[in-house]
Order: C-alpha cells, then structure tokens, then sequence
C-alpha cells in the first residue's frame, strides 16, 4: 500500500517554544524573548507571538501544518504536499502575528519579506489553522483575512453569498458564486463549469451531512454534489490543479470535480486503439500486438502486456497519480489478471469501496478494469480503457449504475 510518510526528523519532535515580539510603533520586529512552551503542536498564534525557524502550527485534526522553513518560506503542507506558501527566503526569517492584526514574515535584519496586509487597525488578534486547511486571522474571533481554499462545514466558512469565492492555493483557479445565481469555476477569467444554475440571492453552502448544495434565497436547492447522508466533519477544498474535493477525515474523498473534461469522449476499437492513446494521451505502446486474440503478448515496462486493460492503468497511474505502479507493486505478489486485483488490493489493506474518485481504478471482477478519469456525481464517472473490445480497442465513456457497465468496486491507492 502506498503511503505518504510522515516526516519524523527531529525537528519536528520535542517541544515548541513560540516568542513574544514587542513591536515597535510601525510593526517591526524587537528584541524577542520566549513566552510559550508546550509539547504540542498548537493550532493558533496570539498577537504578539512569531514562529521561528523550524516551528509550526497543526489544524486539529493534524491533516495540514503551518511550517516556517529555515530557508525563510513560510509553507502550508497537506500531510506532505505543499499547497500554499509565502515564496520568500532568508535564513533567520520569522513570522510575526502582530498586536496591530498583520501577519508579517521578516527577514533576519528586520525587513518585511511578505505581509497579509491588514494591520493598522485595533483589536485582538490571532492566526488560526483551520480543520479544513484554511488559515485565517480573526479579530475577536471574526474573521479578517484567509488564505482561502476552502469551506468547512458547520463553521462560518462554511457558504458562498453571492459576489463571494474562493481560491486555489496557487491562485490559478477560483469558484465564485456570481451575483445572478450560478456558481462557476474559472481559470484567468474563463469558465471551466458551473451549476448552470440562476436566480437573484443564490448562495452555496457546504452542510453539515457532507452535501454541497446551491440553494436560492427561498432556501430551494437547485443544485446539489449528491454526497449528504453522512456524519462527521466535511471540506470543500479548490485544489492546485483545479480539482474541487469534498473530504472528511473519517470518510476520506467523497466527491471531486475536475475544471475541465480533459479527455475526448469515444471509441477507437482494434489497431486505431493504442494510436489513439498514443496520440492523444502519451501511451508509449502505439502498435502492440492483439495477444487475447492468441497473438504472441508483448511485456510492456510495468510488466503487465501492452495493449491490456492492466498496461493502460499502469500507465495512468504512474503518469497522474504521484507514484510509480507496477505488476509487484506493495511487494506482496503480482497483481496479475485484471480479475485479482480487487482480492490483491484488500491483500495489502488498500481501500476497495463503492465510490469513485478521480484517479481511482474501475474494477470489474468479471476481468476488467479501467480509469476514472472524472467524477460528475456519485453516479455519473467519466472513464478511460483499453482492450475493451479483446482486440486492443481504447475507449473513453461517461457510465452510470443504470449503463450496465458500472464497475464492482473501485480500487483507492493514491488517488488524484
């Protein structure tokens, strides 16, 4: 099973010592003296109080941490992933939640290297790391700023009033519920989806059962993610690459929708398969032999046979899913025939569940499987193949339970 390992260097161990700042009239940094010790990771920081070199916050749940590098950036993680930074540097650099409400990283000479840009006004003061990831400064717990990727159920970043987004960490993407009623996503102005919904006070909001619900001023739901039902703590989050993503840290992913189709629905059958895929998709087997038609089958690099269902997903997954996958992939046995690898997955404990995801694997144990190349609802998946005819043909279709062609179950190694 393919895990992301957490970091367990030793200075992320031990104790934390976080540092009073007696800033001086313009917000710049003084001589420092420790104020705080815990064993702990604490989740907020006081006006008053920086993070040093090699410190960091934790959201509750421990899934994102706040981290100010020694090389001076100060980075958000989720578990090992980078989703937001500061992009400064400068060994020394702290960063400073000061008693005038900005959030300052300062260099070693006291030169302001990044600011949040709300300081200049009263009040008290604190940075808070978020359940969902987002981090935020509240000023008597209202919130002032955010670096705002998500909503979280439940709390009052949990809607979308209309005029109202949010935005990729990287700042490429952004939802935004516009003011006549449709919520949409967009990349440098333009749109990628939307609910293709309308009406004048139109708001969406993330519930407290796990559903994402567009919802008109009289409180009618006018469009919905399908994934209500459940209990526990849910995230909608914008991702880097677009991807919207409901998650809890119980249940996992729930639901994801990618910015665009990034994929040309149809069928390719024969020999015009892996040209298709070649041509189209990067396939490094344009011409393999049809070897379920007893023709001599061909190994391909993964070691499964080109032109195979199994050699198409060993190809995606090692292409979009972050890792590398091969036949002994989790070092317990091949995984064979497409037929064993729902029973080989569960072998090595990786999760074979009723919900697609992007990047999950379709498995049939009739002897198939294929990518899921996009999620539109609980029941509706966009999905690529190989060998769908037994004579090397590639397809890309979108199914539901109600095709006939839904698979038994869905494989979760490391999904996109």
């Amino acid at each position: 099973m393919h895990h992301r390992r957490a970091d367990r260097s030793a200075s992320w161990l031990g104790a934390i010592v976080l540092t009073a700042v007696a800033a001086a009239a313009g917000g710049g940094p003084a001589s420092a003296a420790p104020h705080w010790l815990g064993t702990g990771y604490p989740h907020s920081l006081r006006a008053g109080s920086s993070l040093l070199a090699g410190q960091q916050l934790r959201s509750p749940h421990g899934t994102f941490r706040l981290v100010m590098q020694t090389a001076g950036n100060l980075a958000e993680y989720e578990v090992a992933q980078l989703i937001w930074s500061t992009g400064t540097a400068g060994s020394g650099a702290r960063a400073t939640m000061q008693a005038n409400g900005n959030l300052v990283v300062y260099g070693s000479d006291g030169t302001p290297l990044w600011q949040s840009g709300t300081g200049g006004r009263p009040g008290k003061f604190e940075l808070d790391l978020r359940r969902g990831g987002n981090l935020v400064i509240q000023a008597a717990g209202v919130p002032i700023w955010s670096r705002r990727s998500s909503l979280s159920a439940g709390s009052p970043d949990d809607s979308l009033l209309p005029g109202a987004s949010i935005t990729s960490p990287n700042g490429s993407y952004q939802l935004v519920m516009q003011a006549d009623g449709d919520l949409v996503e967009a990349a440098q102005g333009s749109a990628l989806w939307s609910t293709a919904t309308s009406g004048d006070g139109n708001y969406a909001r993330l519930q407290t059962d796990g559903d994402f619900v567009v919802s008109t001023s009289q409180g009618t739901a006018a469009w919905e993610s399908g994934t209500g039902g459940h209990t526990g703590g849910f995230v909608l989050d914008l991702r880097n690459n677009g991807n919207l993503v409901i998650f809890s840290a119980g249940l996992g992913r729930l639901w994801t929708r990618g910015p665009s189709a990034r994929v040309v629905l149809g069928a390719w059958p024969g020999a015009t398969g892996p040209r298709q895929a070649a041509a189209q998709y990067g396939y490094p087997y344009a011409s393999p032999p049809a070897c379920t038609d007893g023709g001599a089958c061909v190994p391909d690099k993964w070691y499964f046979y080109r032109g195979q269902c199994t050699s198409w997903l060993a190809y995606r997954l090692s292409q979009l899913n972050g890792f590398a996958f091969s036949n002994y992939y989790g070092g317990q046995g091949r995984w064979g025939n497409a037929d064993n690898w729902g029973p080989q997955a569960r072998r090595l404990g990786i999760a074979v569940n009723a919900v697609p995801a992007v990047g999950s694997i379709g498995w049939y144990s009739s002897g198939h499987v294929a990518y899921v190349e996009q999620v539109n609802s609980p029941t509706s998946i966009v999905i690529s193949e190989m060998n769908y005819d037994g004579d090397n043909g590639f397809r890309v279709q979108s199914i539901t339970p109600d095709s006939g062609y839904w698979p038994t179950g869905f494989i979760h190694i490391h999904d996109r």
